[in-house]
């Protein structure tokens, strides 16, 4: 018998969805529940291949876009 082992948000999902709902009725698992390893890794190689290839906003840019929103400036997302 294979053991899903949920934790941080998507258990604290499931708990307080079966408090709300009335104890441990059997529900479906939310699409946050199920991780699909195979999609990840190719979301990851295409991510990494993109970067590889010049592509991104380089961290110093995306630091003082973060800083302003964080002080309530409304921005436009940096761009390369």
């Amino acid at each position: 018998m294979a053991v899903k082992v949920m934790t941080g948000g998507a258990l604290s999902r499931r708990l307080h969805r079966q408090k709300h709902r009335g104890g441990n009725m059997a529900e479906p698992a939310s699409i946050f529940d199920v991780l699909d390893e195979d999609v990840e890794a190719r979301a990851i190689a295409k991510a990494r291949a993109e970067i590889a290839n010049g592509g991104g906003v380089p961290h110093e840019v995306a630091r003082e876009w973060f800083k302003k929103l964080a002080q309530g400036e409304v921005v436009s997302p940096p761009c390369k």
